[in-house]
């Protein structure tokens, strides 16, 4: 049994766009198939929980980062294979696999694979699988869920950005990685398993999803004005050649500041203590 994880409001609708296509897909290979929509914030991480304890042989995530994460923290004590149609504002983990664009083409690729392995990550007790962090992203988040700032993907972002702008100061944190502590002032630090976030922007350019270890991308503070400056290179992945930034590949890394928000794959979470690790070897995801 295949079971289809639908968030309807995905993309702004594309979401129910795709799915008589999938059933027709799943039904021409023979393979039964049900299909569970969500309607709350974590459903789909119940609907992920309760396909575990089905026995279910896949499920189907019909969505964009935010329900691939939820699906994500559903398979933390237990796990079956993932088939990703990306039909969100971002798709920004899909982006960091060779998948084609064409969800429903992306769909039949990963249907004709085998299931790989994805590294599983952590942050505390809540699990993400493409990019974590602490800074400037997190206001620039905090600005695009107000809504002021329509649209999708990467123009939507950058909206966002500019508005965030105005609030935005650098965080002061104790950083451990690997167990080497430092304390630091901070633009962002993310900690990344896959290449995109803010719906296309290259924030690990090195970054692979299943090589075993995080991409820690550190950019310590420079002045609110220099910041516009920096997104020309931030788009395509070139400031991780500036003086600014730091790239250290890890294991493990943990980020101590009060009052400090994370961002794990778009979703916000208030916390003073973050420890970063990750589960190798999960055969999650086919292509």
């Amino acid at each position: 049994m295949y079971l289809i994880i639908l968030n309807s409001l995905a993309g702004h609708g594309k979401a129910l766009e795709y799915e008589r296509a999938i059933c027709q897909e799943l039904d021409a290979r023979k393979l039964p198939h049900r299909t569970a929509r969500t309607q709350h914030v974590g459903d789909a991480t119940q609907l992920a929980q309760d396909a575990v304890r089905e026995g279910c042989a896949a499920i189907v995530c019909v969505g964009g980062d935010g329900t691939l994460h939820e699906v994500a923290n559903g398979l933390i004590e237990g796990y079956i294979p993932i088939n990703i149609v990306p039909c969100g504002t971002g798709n920004d983990f899909a982006k960091s696999l060779p998948l084609v664009k064409d969800p429903i083409a992306a769909f039949r690729q990963q249907l004709d694979g085998q299931p790989r392995p994805v590294d599983f990550c952590r942050m505390n007790e809540e699990a993400f699988l493409n990019v974590a962090g602490t800074g400037f992203d997190v206001e620039v988040l905090r600005q695009s869920k107000q809504g002021k700032h329509g649209g999708g993907g990467l123009r939507h972002y950058l909206r966002a950005l500019f508005a965030a702008l105005r609030n935005f100061k650098p965080i002061d944190a104790r950083v451990t990685i690997d167990g080497e502590t430092s304390e630091r002032s901070l633009t962002l630090i993310t900690i990344s398993n896959g290449k995109y976030f803010g719906g296309g922007m290259k924030v690990a350019p090195t970054a692979v999803p299943d090589d075993g270890y995080f991409d820690a991308v550190i950019i310590r503070a420079v002045k609110r004005w220099q910041v516009p400056f920096l997104l020309p290179l931030f788009i395509v992945g070139l400031h991780t050649k500036l003086r600014i930034t730091t790239v250290v590949r890890c294991k493990s890394l943990i980020l101590e500041s009060a009052g400090m928000t994370i961002e794990l794959d778009g979703e916000l979470k208030p916390v003073d203590r973050a420890e970063f690790s990750l589960v190798t070897g999960r055969r999650m995801v086919s292509y």
